[in-house]
């Protein structure tokens, strides 16, 4: 039952993962950093012109940082409320749960409901 449990709250943080944005909001990024070097190795820009854009670019990269912990925060969110309730009405050890997410077998599991959540989405 524990391990179940385990799975279960592997899986629901996958889905959370998805819903949450975080891979959209990665894609910004990796825009935001072409953007920065496409104007940092632009001969026709001015050094100023160069730091002017360079500094944009940190204060976007920064926001964009703040926003990706704070989504994945969001997302661990509902499998953590669901492992306290099942921990609070008696059903599961909070500590069981805990000790069965480290284990490999549920691991490798995990990492294939994510591939599998993350290519359905596409």
């Amino acid at each position: 039952m524990t391990f179940a449990a385990a799975a279960f709250l592997s899986i629901v943080f996958a889905l959370s993962f998805r819903l949450s944005g975080v891979a959209d909001v990665c894609g910004k990024v990796v825009l935001i950093c072409r953007s920065a070097a496409a104007t940092f190795f632009d001969a026709q820009q001015s050094d100023i012109q160069k730091e002017q854009a360079a500094r944009a670019a940190a204060r976007a990269l920064l926001r964009s940082l703040l926003e990706i912990a704070a989504r994945i925060a969001g997302a661990a969110l509902p499998p953590a409320a669901a492992a306290w309730l099942l921990d609070l009405f008696g059903v599961l050890s909070l500590g069981d749960v805990l000790a069965g997410l480290q284990t490999w077998p549920l691991n490798l599991m995990v990492a294939v409901a994510m591939l599998v959540v993350f290519m359905i989405g596409k």
